[in-house]
């Protein structure tokens, strides 16, 4: 998603960088810019997320309050976290999505859900790696913001490791502490 904003003319000398062409940093590097939001720069998650609610602002006019909610409140850095109440409303919400962010040049890929109907409705480039290739079988677990989703039994997985030791109230509370939750 990085890739995909833009960053100001005037913001893009802050972003240079050397590139030596034959590969040999003993020759004169040529200086470049970025013009896009680079990986692993400490702003590029904030103006990833401040372009997407831009785009809503922008454009959600044209869309259900549930869409431009979802945009604005549904992205944890690239990924969106959605849930809706049946197939329809599924079938609906990806392409108000899709729709809605194309218009700022974002493409919205690795969809997954938990429902096959839904599933094969989305072109497979566009679908998760996981579920690229619908079979007979159970649907598989997948990663969202850390956690671990079963899309077969629509539930999230909590994975940690408990040692054998003396249970006390410090150990059970630093267990639970440490299992990975960015939502809280």
């Amino acid at each position: 998603m990085f890739l995909q904003v833009k960053i100001p003319e005037s913001d893009q000398i802050a972003l240079k960088f050397l590139w030596w062409s034959e590969g040999n940093p003993a020759q004169l590097g040529e200086e470049y810019c970025m013009t896009v939001h680079p990986f692993g720069a400490v702003s590029s998650s904030f103006c990833a997320s401040f372009a997407l609610r831009k785009t809503a602002n922008l454009y959600g006019h044209d869309y259900p309050s549930s869409i431009t909610d979802a945009v604005q409140s549904g992205f944890y850095v690239d990924d969106l976290l959605l849930s809706v109440d049946d197939q329809i409303e599924a079938r609906s919400t990806i392409s108000s999505l899709t729709q809605l962010l194309g218009r700022a040049g974002f493409k919205l890929t690795k969809w997954a859900s938990n429902q096959r109907e839904v599933l094969t409705q989305i072109p497979s480039d566009e679908r998760n790696v996981l579920v690229k290739e619908l079979s007979d079988g159970t649907l598989p677990t997948e990663k969202a913001l850390g956690l671990a989703w079963d899309m077969e039994g629509d539930s999230f997985i909590y994975q940690f490791e408990m040692k054998e030791c003396p249970v006390t109230r410090r150990l059970l509370l630093s267990r639970l502490s440490a299992i990975y939750d960015p939502l809280g």
